[in-house]
């Protein structure tokens, strides 16, 4: 038997006192040996953080402080949070027009790699995609004449406000794939068919990698196909359905379900509670369907 084998032995079936005894004596001779190693005046030459054969930024270096690291910490987020910027309007026309504007939003301040928590982002650049940056464009509702009010939406300034206040915490967290989210704030007037098409022109033309959109395109469905025929990843907050999505793979992304899984589970959810049932009253049943989206009525039929 081994030397090694003899002591893993022991390790597993000696008494508990003898292990205790040994485990106290070897950290007091680790410990011994470990002033006798180090000099007396190290500490103050690791608080100056540049002792020869240390670089500035290693593991030993950076034990200066907790005042010094945590200054440390708070200025590196600083520097990818605090960029605040006032909104620019790139001299289109007022969403009052009917006609979309666009406007950047808040951008990054820092211009060079994301070092936020060391965080190093992935090669690869695409339409709105560079190093350090992703732009998105947020689709604003902004209904003329009427207001957004008369249909229960936050105002156009509050909706941008919204996004920003996500883009700002998505970037204080490190950003989307170590870059950081620029975003593209792109007026439509859900009521006018011209406005949302133009509307997906801007953001072409805007060069942004994907689109969000909180329900803009509700009423005319059929014009959002404008953005993956442009091949930029759409993502809404509405549910489509599943012609819609297979016609626009992959860029189309419904953030809720599709249609027909809804139709689906309501049909026999109500069939399961007892809906259809003569005994209950039932005699006929009425759908109301959008024309503009004929394959809603032959789901639900099916």
């Amino acid at each position: 038997m081994t030397l090694l084998q003899q002591f893993r032995l022991w390790a597993r079936l000696a008494p508990m006192g003898e292990r205790l005894s040994a485990l106290v004596g070897s950290a007091m001779v680790l410990a011994l040996v470990t002033w006798l190693l180090v000099p007396s005046s190290s500490a103050n030459s690791f608080a100056g953080g540049n002792q020869a054969g240390y670089k500035s930024g290693d593991a030993v270096a950076q034990t200066t402080s907790t005042t010094a690291l945590s200054s440390t910490s708070t200025t590196s987020m600083g520097s990818s949070t605090n960029g605040a910027s006032s909104l620019q309007s790139s001299g289109a026309l007022s969403p009052s027009s009917g006609v979309p504007s666009q406007r950047s939003g808040v951008a990054p301040q820092n211009s060079g790699a994301n070092s936020h928590g060391g965080c190093v982002a992935p090669p690869g650049t695409d339409q709105g995609v560079s190093a350090t940056q992703i732009k998105v464009a947020m689709i604003i509702g902004d209904v003329a004449g009427i207001g957004n009010s008369a249909i229960g939406i936050p105002t156009a300034a509050e909706q941008e406000q919204y996004f920003q206040w996500v883009v700002n915490s998505v970037n204080a967290s490190g950003g989307v794939a170590c870059r950081q989210l620029v975003p593209v704030f792109v007026s439509a007037n859900p009521a006018d068919s011209s406005s949302l098409q133009t509307a997906c022109l801007n953001a072409e033309q805007a060069g942004v990698f994907a689109v969000l959109d909180e329900g803009s395109y509700s009423q005319d469905p059929a014009i959002a196909n404008c953005f993956p025929q442009n091949q930029i990843p759409y993502f809404t907050a509405l549910m489509v359905s599943q012609a819609e999505q297979s016609q626009g793979y992959p860029y189309v992304i419904s953030l809720t379900s599709l249609l027909e899984v809804l139709y689906h589970n309501t049909v026999f959810a109500l069939n399961q509670m007892g809906e259809f049932s003569p005994n209950n009253g039932f005699r006929k049943l009425g759908i109301i369907y959008r024309d503009c989206n004929p394959q809603e009525i032959s789901s639900v039929q099916g």
